[in-house]
């Protein structure tokens, strides 16, 4: 039997002692006509998602998606192919089991992404995040990078640490040596101590606000040529 182009299922029950969900759900779209109905952003491509709703303790809300996006157009960006693999273990407190997004070919306005891939998983109150990403323009990037990412909703901050930072920005070398600590509050606070670039290193300790920004940059022997967007335009060709 053909599969129609837009399909939409959805065998659920619902707990409602324990507040549980258990079942699935299917959201299938060939040509995205019947997506951009609602969604009028949409352009073309095509959508595959299947959620899977359990519990293994009747206590915490789990789900598993699983998707692809392909050729998708939209208003803003454009992506050749998502993988979606999406493990919550807990819903409501937002706990993750090993997850991971893969992405290739994304174009937003003149960036563009070769493959960019994203793991995920929840430690204690924090999250680990893996990213590695390839980049064709604005300038070739090819980067990869461990963290920790803790949301202090009580102290209303988010606050990551970069631990793994290695790649090459415009062909130059990239390495990280000590942990990129990054504070996000009414502010936004970054600091970065002894950054490998190419044959030297930069220290930047910065601080945006809403109306303010405060940087300190030291750079020594370092190309700037791998640094030309934190840099004013006279420095873009020099090298040290």
């Amino acid at each position: 039997m053909e599969v129609p182009d837009f399909l939409k299922t959805a065998d659920l029950i619902y707990d409602t002692e324990r507040k549980i969900i258990v079942g699935d759900v299917r959201f299938s779209d060939k040509n995205l006509r019947g997506s951009s109905k609602y969604f009028p952003f949409l352009k073309s491509g095509a959508i595959d998602l299947n959620f899977k709703y359990s519990s293994f303790d009747n206590i915490s809300q789990q789900v598993k998606v699983r998707g692809k996006l392909k050729r998708l157009s939209t208003k803003y960006v454009s992506l050749g192919y998502v993988d979606i693999h999406l493990d919550v273990l807990d819903l409501w407190n937002a706990k993750l089991n090993d997850s991971l997004l893969k992405i290739r070919s994304l174009n937003y306005e003149d960036i563009v992404l070769k493959e960019t891939k994203l793991g995920i998983r929840s430690v204690s109150d924090a999250y680990n995040v893996d990213c590695s990403l390839v980049s064709g323009q604005p300038y070739p990037v090819n980067l990869a990078f461990n963290s920790r990412i803790k949301n202090d909703i009580k102290n209303n901050q988010l606050i990551a640490k970069i631990t793994d930072l290695s790649g090459e920005l415009r062909e130059v070398k990239i390495k990280q040596n000590s942990d990129i600590n990054i504070e996000i509050r009414s502010d936004y606070i970054l600091n970065v101590q002894n950054l490998g670039i190419g044959d030297g290193s930069m220290n930047l300790d910065a601080k945006f606000g809403e109306s303010k920004i405060y940087a300190k940059i030291l750079i020594d022997k370092a190309p700037i040529m791998a640094l030309p967007d934190i840099l004013p335009d006279i420095f873009e060709n020099r090298v040290e």
